[in-house]
């Protein structure tokens, strides 16, 4: 176990190792507070300060693709840049371990983002969250960050067959604000459009802190919290069976290097 963290550190710091704290700042805190700012305000506009709690805790949430999204689907993107992905892909060590272990750093460095921007949004909006949870919120950010980074590794496979990650990764990223419930009531999508709310992962997580927000337990939630996990898992399996097929499309075609 400790050499796993070893690795996901490691594997971590030689692909962003390079950013220096400006542009962390920028990057990681500034600009995921001024999303927060923005998506907040316009919800205060539109519903007059009502409820405004759950805006600030929706739009804190999502801001976790700033790393589970483009992070880590990037991280094979990453490996051919540094020319490392073909000794990632040779590896004897096992993919699913290495596939894996690539996520841990990103999760924790979600949450470091995710609190500031709540931090953030709870001071400028004046949020009331006194009847929330502490330690079942934080659990429900773990697992929906979780499920996120999963579906991040599923879209990083297709870096090793495509060049426009740029494109998948920023359309998956502005699905979340639309299609999460994050800043739009998922009722009032269009009913041909809801099934893809519940196939997105966040989406649980954003409904089931909604909830905690307005006085329930975890507890009588238990069926959202899990099927975030499960949905995670989901991904993740997908995103490993994708990985090997993409990795013999690869290599079958002499691609890996190309994009």
């Amino acid at each position: 176990m400790k050499r796993f963290f070893q690795q996901s550190y490691l594997s971590f710091k030689a692909l962003f190792g390079w950013v220096d704290p400006v542009s962390y700042l920028f990057v990681k805190i500034i600009t995921p507070i001024f999303q927060l700012v923005f998506f907040c305000m316009l919800a205060d506009f539109l519903y007059t300060g009502k409820d405004i709690a759950k805006y600030v805790a929706g739009n804190a949430i999502i801001l976790c693709s700033y790393n589970c999204i483009f992070g880590v689907g990037n991280i094979l993107r990453e490996e051919r840049y540094f020319g490392t992905l073909k000794n990632t892909v040779a590896a004897l060590a096992n993919t699913l371990s290495n596939f894996l272990n690539k996520i841990i750093i990103h999760i924790f460095d979600s949450l470091v983002t995710v609190f500031i921007s709540l931090l953030a949004g709870i001071f400028i909006f004046n949020a009331d969250f006194s009847a929330i949870n502490i330690p079942a919120f934080i659990l429900i950010i773990l697992c929906g960050i979780f499920s996120a980074a999963c579906m991040g590794l599923l879209l990083a496979s297709f870096g090793l067959i495509t060049d426009s990650m740029n494109l998948i990764l920023n359309i998956i990223s502005v699905m979340f604000l639309v299609f999460t419930g994050a800043n739009y009531p998922i009722e009032k999508l269009p009913a041909m459009l809801k099934p893809v709310s519940y196939l997105l992962p966040l989406t649980r997580s954003i409904a089931l802190t909604k909830n905690l927000l307005a006085g329930e337990s975890l507890i009588r939630n238990l069926s959202l919290f899990f099927g975030e996990f499960i949905i995670g898992v989901i991904y993740l399996v997908l995103g490993y069976i994708i990985l090997r097929y993409c990795e013999k499309i690869a290599i079958k075609k002499g691609s890996l290097d190309i994009f």
